[in-house]
């Protein structure tokens, strides 16, 4: 199929509206790429393609329905009326294991799974040493092409309409690292495994000799070979992972050079094998960002405009994305300081509670404010002789008074909640502080983890972030 390109010329300044299929994916990353962190950045961008972290096929198969609706909680991707826009990713040596995960999400999840796919890039020594998936799958091309075809194959079989089936993979492994072996590998895989769907993280892989750390960054990026690849298999589709650190350099490669209007490096200082084409093949259909979302969340806060060409974004600060994180965690886990429930929460789903008062001595200072209004408190308690206790001056009453210092919510829930805003405020000078207060709270007694993690972040951002951080622009003229 021919991709049309069209570009609206009001602008010079690298925003030009691009109107097409092409797409920005945000990498699966264990222990990231869970509930919370799909929330957030479906909160910064209603575009985005997000992944699930890799589920392995006996997780899937053999745990108990809550346990993996925990695992994967695709619902919540939905709330955006953004149906179907999460890749479910698996891995799996086993054909017929395989084919029967296709089956299970396809009857359990199909309103949530826009694709699923089969890890063949992992390289860590309990994926691909211990249980022989993932990065090794690429050592046994026969068994890798069997697997995809029976996931192809349960789909067909089931009338699975409209659910896509991909790899993802490197470009070569240990010794096999040349233009031959990726090309066959992947020749293999279209004609035996019936796939046409390829995510290549653009680096061979070493399964000896470098651990998973070093094999994302030590072997050397070659997106011509990825580019080389789209012009080798124009019936397939392809997305390029590997080093893309900014939206500006994942526009360019998405798109070419020439097509997006960007100040392109022609000093000829740019390696010749990560430098983008003048116009990027059609069957290339996108790119896939990855650590850049650990490093720095907020820059995809500029996705819909930037790369998709919408005439703004969902959020236009750091305090809007807060507010609408915030209610999302007081949604999902809420407060467990004023119920006579004695369950503890420490996962998805929060037991049930009846609460016995609206709120409790510790949450009541923030009780009925936003992010922002908190900070209007704050300024008008300093001009008050009597002014509101700390928090941790309210939790050492209450645990004198002995109330509301029973263990209601764990500490790992709290910190899994506040992990994907840890990186919001990089390049800002409160970053640090706003770390350094929430990893405090984090482990704070259990007066104040009772009332939640949504109020634990807004006690974080009180306590650490100055108003002007919080309102300055997402996206900086």
């Amino acid at each position: 199929m021919t991709m049309t390109i069209l570009f609206d010329h009001s602008s010079d300044d690298g925003t030009r509206s691009c109107h097409s299929t092409k797409e920005l994916h945000v990498a699966p990353m264990v222990n990231y790429s869970n509930r919370e962190f799909r929330a957030l950045l479906r909160i910064l961008s209603g575009r985005l393609v997000l992944w699930t972290e890799m589920l392995a096929d006996n997780t899937l198969l053999h745990t108990s329905a809550a346990k993996r609706d925990d695992l994967l909680l695709l619902q919540q991707d939905s709330d955006n009326n953004n149906n179907r826009n999460v890749i479910v990713q698996i891995g799996s040596n086993s054909p017929e294991r395989a084919a029967q995960c296709v089956i299970l999400l396809h009857e359990h999840y199909y309103l949530y799974i826009k694709e699923i796919n089969l890890n063949c890039e992992c390289p860590s020594s309990t994926v691909a040493e211990k249980n022989q998936f993932g990065a090794a799958l690429m050592k046994s091309p026969t068994r890798m092409a069997d697997i995809v075809a029976a996931m192809q194959s349960a789909a067909l079989a089931h009338h699975l309409e409209g659910l896509d089936v991909s790899i993802k993979m490197r470009i070569g492994v240990d010794d096999q690292d040349d233009w031959e072996f990726v090309a066959n590998l992947i020749g293999l895989l279209v004609e035996r495994g019936g796939c046409t769907r390829f995510i290549l993280h653009a680096r061979k892989v070493y399964l000896q000799g470098l651990n998973a750390r070093q094999n994302r960054t030590k072997p050397p990026l070659n997106y011509q070979r990825v580019f080389r690849l789209c012009q080798q298999f124009p019936n397939c589709q392809f997305w390029l992972n590997g080093g893309i650190a900014t939206l500006e350099q994942a526009k360019e490669l998405a798109y070419g050079y020439t097509n997006t209007c960007s100040h392109h490096d022609t000093t000829g200082q740019e390696d010749a094998l990560t430098a983008p084409l003048p116009v990027a093949p059609s069957n290339l259909r996108g790119v896939m960002m990855g650590r850049a979302a650990l490093d720095n969340v907020a820059l995809f806060g500029d996705v819909d405009r930037y790369f998709y060409g919408a005439p703004s974004n969902p959020c236009h600060n750091r305090a809007d994305v807060l507010e609408q994180y915030c209610l999302y965690l007081e949604r999902t886990y809420p407060r467990r300081c004023c119920d006579d429930n004695s369950c503890k929460t420490l996962r998805y789903p929060a037991p049930v509670v009846h609460f016995t008062a609206p709120c409790c001595p510790v949450c009541q200072v923030l009780h009925g404010t936003t992010i922002l209004t908190s900070l209007m408190q704050d300024d008008h308690d300093d001009d008050d002789e009597n002014t509101a206790p700390t928090t941790t001056q309210q939790s050492h009453h209450d645990r004198a008074a002995g109330t509301n210092n029973k263990d209601k919510i764990s500490s790992r829930l709290i910190g899994n909640a506040l992990k994907p805003v840890q990186s919001l405020f990089a390049g800002l000078p409160c970053h640090k502080a706003f770390r350094r207060v929430s990893s405090v709270l984090v482990v704070q007694d259990a007066t104040i983890r009772n009332c939640g993690p949504g109020f634990v972040l807004r006690m974080a951002v009180r306590q650490s972030v100055p108003r002007e951080y919080l309102l300055q622009p997402l996206v900086v003229p």
